[in-house]
């Protein structure tokens, strides 16, 4: 039976696993709800990744990584998974955009020279999109909510006009209701969160030693994360900053397809491994 690897990304919203093959393929995909949401969920789908293919072997980043062996850096994984070598010639920046935590690191050889971390990521888009609909509309909606107006309208810069029916319970009369929003109103209800980290990044990189900048300059700032994907959050960081931003290949999977490289490539990487 072949060899495969398996990653595991334990985030705080989510737990994500990523099979690949000994060519780092992608063979399978899963995602489910943070470990420590249900700790019995991630035992059963461990169990059956383990019962379908030969793992040879696991390399986890995330906050319930306490309990594995062989540990990276989340950033050093984003690295891998688009290709940079280690050790690292030139200087990067990585912004990775979670769940419940954004971090941004600039990385430089075999470590990380300026680190930022905030506890504003997806999720707390999600809840300004609730708390916007609460205050501005008088209108309940849940989070599974929030989230799908966030992902089909929401936006970071002024785009394109679009409008969304939005369906909640009315807080006044407390029977449902159906109301359309525009786009233009989403990208307010994120302005803070969206500030907070563009706010973040700059922190990070006023840390940065000047030695450090050209490379910056150059290269530019590498965006993971699910809320990478947030439409024009590449271009208000690369307005507010004035250095390139490009978004990673695939970002909900950086993190875990970074895995496979490290662990197809253990003696390039042991410099980075915890």
């Amino acid at each position: 039976m072949d060899k495969h690897h398996l990653g595991i990304d334990l985030g705080s919203s989510y737990t994500k696993f990523v099979v690949t093959n000994g060519s780092n393929d992608l063979v399978i995909k899963s995602v489910i709800p943070s470990l420590s949401r249900n700790k019995n969920l991630f035992k059963s789908q461990l169990s059956k990744i383990k019962e379908q293919f030969s793992i040879n072997g696991v390399c986890t980043t995330g906050y319930g990584r306490d309990s594995f062996q062989g540990d990276v850096k989340k950033t050093e994984l984003i690295c891998a998974s688009a290709g940079i070598s280690v050790p690292y010639p030139r200087h990067k920046c990585i912004v990775d955009i979670g769940g419940g935590t954004t971090e941004i690191a600039v990385i430089s050889l075999n470590g990380v020279v300026t680190k930022e971390t905030i506890r504003i990521a997806g999720d707390e888009m999600d809840e300004a999109v609730l708390q916007w609909f609460r205050s501005e509309h008088k209108l309940e909606i849940g989070l599974g909510m929030s989230e799908k107006i966030k992902k089909s309208v929401g936006s970071a810069m002024k785009m394109n006009s679009s409008d969304i029916a939005v369906k909640g319970r009315d807080l006044v009369s407390g029977i449902p209701k159906t109301i359309e929003v525009s786009s233009d109103e989403i990208r307010q209800a994120l302005k803070d969160p969206v500030n907070q980290i563009v706010e973040a990044v700059k922190r990070c990189l006023e840390q940065t030693p000047p030695e450090l900048a050209a490379d910056i300059l150059e290269r530019g700032i590498i965006l993971a994360g699910g809320g990478s994907l947030l439409k024009g959050i590449d271009q208000i960081i690369r307005e507010r900053t004035n250095i390139p931003v490009n978004v990673s290949e695939d970002p909900l999977l950086s993190v875990v397809r970074g895995t496979g490289m490290v662990l197809e490539n253990l003696k390039k990487y042991e410099a980075v491994l915890l």
